[in-house]
């Protein structure tokens, strides 16, 4: 019986749309391509969710690899903790969620700059029960760690849990772990799998 929904932040309930911000702020195709294949889309990325080094670290180690791109490196480290924004049906499943007698809780990758500015900020964010953020803890899905730090802190039973991420990968860890789980991308597939868990 599922007694606890659990959230990936990033692309369920908050929106990270880099690539329009590339888009609205550097007017150059390759800089561009540049940017979202060697700074968002790269593996280093996580180094921010992983709260061991400090932005100014990590854009020095971008800045290494890529000194032709220095100043377009330093802004996006600058900016983008600013452009996460909450999509608009989130708070509304939380709280229908919540009257329903769910526990809420987050699981993100997620750095704490991120965190500070684009998720305590949301409208959303205090309905929650509780949360496990990757740069508190060091470790970033889908390493088991971070879901164990969570049935762990809350006392948790995964087989009474049901997860919700955009990344295949960490809903498939969810399930190796016992979670129920789901991917999702959008506000309709919340929605199904909600239906089809007999939640709403």
């Amino acid at each position: 019986m599922i007694k606890n929904i659990i959230f990936d932040l990033g692309n369920v309930l908050i929106d990270f749309d880099y690539k329009k911000y590339l888009e609205e702020n550097f007017t150059d195709e390759e800089t561009r391509t540049f940017l979202a294949s060697k700074m968002f889309e790269d593996s280093k990325w996580k180094e921010f969710d992983l709260g061991l080094k400090t932005n100014n670290e990590i854009a020095n180690m971008f800045i290494n690899e890529n000194p032709r791109y220095k100043d377009e490196i330093l802004k996006v480290t600058k900016d983008f903790p600013n452009i996460i924004e909450e999509f608009s049906y989130s708070k509304k499943y939380l709280q229908l969620l919540k009257s329903k007698g769910f526990k809420i809780y987050y699981l993100s990758n997620m750095g704490l700059e991120a965190y500070n500015k684009g998720v305590i900020t949301s409208s959303f964010y205090p309905i929650a029960d509780g949360e496990i953020m990757s740069y508190r803890i060091h470790s970033v899905k889908p390493e088991e760690k971070i879901y164990t730090s969570l049935l762990e802190k809350y006392s948790l039973n995964p087989s009474e849990c049901l997860f919700f991420d955009d990344n295949l990968d960490n809903v498939d860890k969810a399930k190796e772990m016992g979670f129920e789980a789901v991917r999702v991308l959008g506000e309709f597939s919340i929605e199904n799998a909600l239906k089809k868990y007999n939640i709403i």
